[in-house]
């Protein structure tokens, strides 16, 4: 069984749907895989990865760059896959 790593945001200053992307790059800034991209309303919300990018290829163990964005703001976080 293939492991998944979930991520938890919040959506907070919005009761409407406003726009949210969760992306993931490597250390380079190049886009691996997009999780969410859309409009989410307000709360806590949760996206899966299961070590695979946009096209569905296994990706290599290492750090990764977790970047969200909302209309609350922006942050990134790292994130290390280990195999």
């Amino acid at each position: 069984m293939r492991s998944t790593t979930e991520l938890t945001y919040d959506v907070s200053s919005v009761a409407a749907a406003s726009p949210v992307t969760l992306r993931l790059s490597d250390p380079a800034g190049r886009i691996v895989r997009t999780l969410v991209d859309g409009k989410m309303g307000a709360g806590t919300h949760h996206a899966s990865w299961d070590g695979r990018d946009d096209a569905g290829r296994p990706v290599c163990a290492g750090v990764y760059l977790v970047h969200f964005s909302s209309l609350d703001g922006q942050s990134t976080a790292k994130l290390v896959l280990v195999k």
